[in-house]
């Protein structure tokens, strides 16, 4: 396909097979400059500064989306370290709800998002979205330690937050100089790990500086949310919204389970979910393909846990500095590690040629080296008990775990058929939240519930949390070892060799919602 003339006249496949065709290098690479007869806003496309202003608001919106989950991990802590006897048995359940509804409220509305950007303006979805989301955190910094009321709260927060994270990636597809598009996509992801760093910080200076809630923090989220909105909405609708919605709704349907038609008969949901599950089938008949995804959603549980409990457990440590210094370098740390680990992975996996087409063996060997040595953490933390050996476990673990990362999203970009990509990666998404963020931590936390000291049961919770990297190391090895060794021929199904700006582009996309890795 050479030009967004002929994805626009592409025969409606259905929501499940009309996927997202910008995302696969083969299509980003032959795409032609824009042509205005394609239904651009009239008097033409925002300038280029007009642009950059919407890219910079961008940033902030999506460091706003991922204020309160820094500031989760502050409340693990005080609440861990201050208010455990006070709430008892709640205390641990309660710390995942203030993370997994909020994880399930995002796959809720990630599956939702692409019908409402088709039937209404983009700009007026996403001021109502903000306005939804500011209401829920304010009533969430003001309310008591409901748990049930908590938990629908963060529901409804993470549905709100869903459909910025769902349409920020097609805007820079729409907006962006072609010749600089993965640079724009990480530049809207950065603020991912700046807006987890920012809640930590100020939820902490809140809690440990002042003596006061954490509560207060979500409620300056809630107020920052409020400049933003109106920003948004004095903003030219032809700075936000997509033109051409034919364009647009192939793209959307790629992120919704929904299709864009508009019919809700009865026997257009029964034809719609049967394609979906011809596409999974297909999908499933991949075993390289299941094994990254299985490794990946291990890795996110590991991480999800580590997102609440790394505060406390630094904390509670031999020779641990004053709470207030110990939950910033934990705040620090899950910022800076992860992208250590990505940039060495990327650069090792290109030095052994692990991106080029069909090298999917020289690939999966970085990948094992690396997540075996994110493993080492699970005797590791068996035996650190002080400080600085349980920061250096945490360290080990965030670094391996995001080397994987972009080899991951090597393999899977070239190991699945272009026409099946972007339905994989979606699908993918989707169980992260629902099971990695939100049933796993769940289940461990109600191991952790058992215990009578807030510290054992917080040890417990991190230890289980690093062995369940194990049996995902032991996958990896496993597909490594089926994966034939000398490099097989690549037909219309795989892609070209993928360069640092498909990988950073691809990688920037998938990372948008699935914080903190």
């Amino acid at each position: 396909f050479g030009s967004r003339a002929d994805l626009c006249h592409l025969p409606h496949r259905g929501p499940a097979a009309m996927l997202l065709l910008e995302r696969d290098p083969l299509v980003r690479a032959g795409e032609l400059p824009r042509d205005p007869s394609l239904g651009d806003c009239p008097g033409g496309l925002p300038t280029h500064a007009a642009r950059r202003d919407t890219l910079f608001l961008w940033v902030v919106i999506v460091a706003l989306m991922h204020f309160d989950r820094g500031a989760a991990s502050v409340a693990a802590m005080d609440i861990v370290l201050n208010r455990y006897e006070e709430m008892e048995q709640l205390s641990f359940f309660y710390l995942v709800a203030l993370l997994a509804w909020h994880s399930i409220g995002l796959a809720l509305g990630s599956m939702v998002a692409g019908a409402a950007f088709q039937r209404a303006s983009a700009k007026m979805v996403l001021v109502l979205s903000l306005a939804t989301n500011a209401i829920a955190l304010f009533l969430l910094g003001v309310q008591a330690h409901g748990l049930v009321l908590t938990a629908l709260l963060r529901a409804v927060s993470g549905i709100a937050a869903s459909f910025p994270l769902a349409y920020l990636p097609l805007w820079v597809d729409e907006f962006s100089p072609v010749q600089a598009r993965g640079r724009w996509m990480a530049i809207v992801q950065l603020g991912t790990p700046a807006g987890q760093f920012l809640g930590v910080f100020l939820a902490s200076i809140v809690t440990f500086g002042f003596k006061a809630t954490w509560r207060y923090a979500v409620i300056v989220q809630a107020l920052a949310l409020i400049p933003a909105m109106l920003y948004l909405l004095v903003m030219p609708a032809r700075q936000i919204d997509v033109a051409n919605i034919a364009s647009l709704s192939a793209r959307l349907d790629s992120l919704t389970l929904y299709s864009s038609e508009g019919s809700t008969s009865i026997g257009h949901l029964h034809g719609l979910l049967r394609e979906v599950r011809e596409m999974l089938q297909t999908v499933s008949r991949n075993p390289l393909t299941v094994s990254i995804s299985t490794v990946l959603c291990l890795l996110h549980s590991t991480g999800a846990g580590l997102a609440i409990w790394i505060g406390p457990y630094l904390a509670l440590g031999d020779g641990a500095p004053p709470p207030l210094a110990a939950v910033l370098v934990s705040g620090f740390t899950l910022a800076a590690m992860p992208l250590l680990g990505t940039c060495a992975g990327a650069v090792l996996c290109e030095r052994w040629e692990g991106f080029k087409a069909g090298h999917h063996a020289a690939a999966l060997r970085v990948a094992c080296a690396f997540v075996g040595l994110a493993a080492l953490a699970a005797p590791a933390s068996a035996v650190a008990a002080g400080f600085a050996a349980r920061l250096g476990v945490v360290c080990l673990w965030l670094f391996g775990a995001g080397a994987f990362l972009p080899i991951s999203v090597g393999i899977l970009m070239t190991a699945m058929p272009s026409y099946l990509r972007s339905f994989s990666a979606i699908s993918s998404v989707l169980v992260f939240h629902l099971v990695g963020f939100a049933l796993v931590p769940g289940v461990v936390a109600v191991s952790m519930s058992c215990f009578s000291r807030s510290s054992h049961g917080l040890g417990f919770g991190v230890g289980v949390a690093f062995w369940t990297t194990v049996p995902a190391a032991m996958l990896l090895l496993l597909a490594y070892t089926r994966e034939p060794k000398s490099p097989a021929p690549v037909g219309l199904s795989g892609v070209d060799d993928l360069t640092f700006g498909d990988i950073s582009y691809e990688l920037a996309r998938r990372r948008m919602s699935t914080s903190p890795l």
